[in-house]
């Protein structure tokens, strides 16, 4: 009829309200997701200023991310665990290829048996995160865990790890040396889209990461390079 210029049926008029309506409710939804996105990153901004790395915080030698990303409470209890034969921990410098590491990791102890839309996080441990990123909670069951050993995600170095103590218990380390111009390169994009016009320097950037010895990715390289020979460690580069 709306073809032949006469108004448009009933069920018509109602199919196209209902398609308005599902198109409202997803604007709506869309609209609070970018609400508490922003109010994050607002957040992470408040406790981090991009240039001078204020707000990150320095623990015994080495730097964890502001309290929102880095809870001071998860960081404590991380540091007192002693990992055992049924954990394989997966530690990295930052974007140095860690969920692809993870997600290998995982696939081999599931024999590759992968659920469709599962979310990474669901199935491993990030101890030292906040829960607020779907990983598993540490105080569970280990029985409960889907895989096993279970897949420990972290930036700790060996030494917030408690290696010694942790290796000769039976834990594993699995860890990737990426060629350090890569991972600057791809924690500059990480820093432009969290801060946007914010984000600080590309100099300050390199300054934080690669000319501070004790605290970037150099000396975390090779607080795990001293560690090659031993049994419990595996290094990818």
């Amino acid at each position: 009829r709306k073809a032949l210029g006469g108004a448009a049926s009933t069920p018509t008029r109602k199919a196209a309200a209902a398609a308005g309506g599902t198109r409202m409710g997803w604007l709506i939804r869309l609209g609070v997701v970018a609400g508490v996105v922003a109010v994050g990153v607002n957040v992470m901004l408040a406790q981090m200023d991009a240039n001078t790395r204020q707000g990150v915080q320095l623990i015994d030698g080495h730097y964890y991310m502001p309290t929102m990303v880095n809870p001071v409470d998860r960081i404590t209890a991380a540091r007192k665990i002693t990992w055992g034969d049924d954990d394989l921990v997966v530690a990295t410098y930052p974007k140095s290829g860690t969920h692809m590491l993870v997600l290998t990791s995982v696939l081999v102890l599931l024999r590759g048996e992968w659920v469709p839309e599962t979310d990474l996080h669901s199935l491993i441990y990030s101890p030292e995160f906040s829960l607020s990123n779907n990983a598993r909670d540490m105080s569970e069951p280990r029985e409960t865990s889907p895989t096993h050993p279970r897949v420990i995600c972290t930036h700790m170095p060996p030494l917030h790890l408690n290696f010694d103590a942790s290796a000769s218990a039976g834990a594993r380390f699995l860890t990737v040396i990426r060629d350090p111009v890569a991972t600057m390169s791809s924690l500059r994009r990480m820093e432009q889209l969290l801060f946007g016009g914010m984000a600080g320097s590309l100099d300050s950037m390199l300054e934080w990461n690669l000319q501070t010895r004790e605290t970037g990715w150099l000396e975390y390289a090779l607080s795990w390079w001293a560690h090659r020979e031993h049994k419990s460690v595996l290094i990818l580069k």
